[in-house]
């Protein structure tokens, strides 16, 4: 019978060698896990790289370069009732500033006093109408609050139009008529097309850019004590599955009540 004799030496050798094997097998496949890893970070990156910001990303998006702030469908695109709708809003302010005969020097942010004249006879008699039918020391502020207009806004806008001025003018003569002891709230809106957060600045600065041109304009009144809230689409008044109920809910409303 033959027998196979190994030293210790040669069995060393032999485990050294096999654990130098194992090792650069272990880092082999450490590398090719990273390497997988990186390319499936990049993949991702790309797939939702969005160039115009208005999260929907760029491999989805079929129309990648629409304008800041604007509320895109799921397929990035504008609806197409809301471009329609602004193109209209915008061109009825052009024709506001250049046509109508009640503006000075076709700025949209002042009116004659033609305008504010008669406005305000019109008002006052429609406030006098309501202290003689209910009282301004009551609680019912429904009939002066009945008064008022909203001022509406385009897509994702927050400026107050030419063609929304006339309900900003109604509020103050409404304002100035009343006596002490009310309280008037400025309350933002907008559809549901944007996000929570959206809806939600949207809204407040809609009420804020409103607060702002009324004290730009009546700077005899105090607005200090003025709220003003922002509450996203939580009061639509109007459905939000047409353009024309989208419209109507873009929108800054005024409250009056007791203090």
């Amino acid at each position: 019978m033959k027998v196979n004799i190994f030293s210790c030496d040669q069995v060393g050798l032999f485990r050294v060698s096999n654990g130098k094997l194992l090792d650069l097998a272990i880092r082999a496949a450490a590398r090719v896990i990273l390497l997988f890893a990186l390319l499936v970070a990049f993949s991702a990156s790309a797939a939702w790289q969005d160039t115009d910001k208005d999260g929907v990303p760029d491999k989805k998006d079929a129309c990648p370069d629409s304008p800041a702030n604007v509320v895109v469908m799921a397929n990035g695109c504008q609806d197409p009732d809301d471009v329609a709708l602004a193109s209209a809003l915008k061109q009825s302010a052009k024709q506001a500033v250049a046509q109508d005969a009640l503006l000075d020097d076709n700025r949209p942010d002042q009116a004659s006093s033609k305008m504010k004249s008669a406005l305000a006879n019109e008002i006052k008699q429609q406030v006098q109408a309501c202290a003689e039918k209910a009282g301004l020391n009551s609680e019912e502020f429904t009939c002066l609050n009945n008064l008022l207009a909203p001022v509406y806004f385009g897509v994702g806008e927050n400026k107050v139009s030419a063609t929304q001025w006339p309900s900003l003018y109604k509020l103050l003569v409404v304002v100035e008529s009343l006596p002490k002891g009310f309280s008037l709230s400025i309350e933002g809106h907008t559809d549901t097309s944007g996000s929570d957060s959206v809806n939600m600045n949207l809204s407040l600065a809609r009420a804020v850019a409103v607060k702002n041109a009324l004290m730009a304009e009546a700077t005899s009144i105090n607005f200090d004590k003025v709220n003003v809230v922002g509450l996203a689409d939580k009061r639509s008044v109007a459905s939000n599955d047409t353009a024309q109920g989208r419209l109507l809910n873009r929108r800054v409303e005024f409250v009056i009540s007791a203090e």
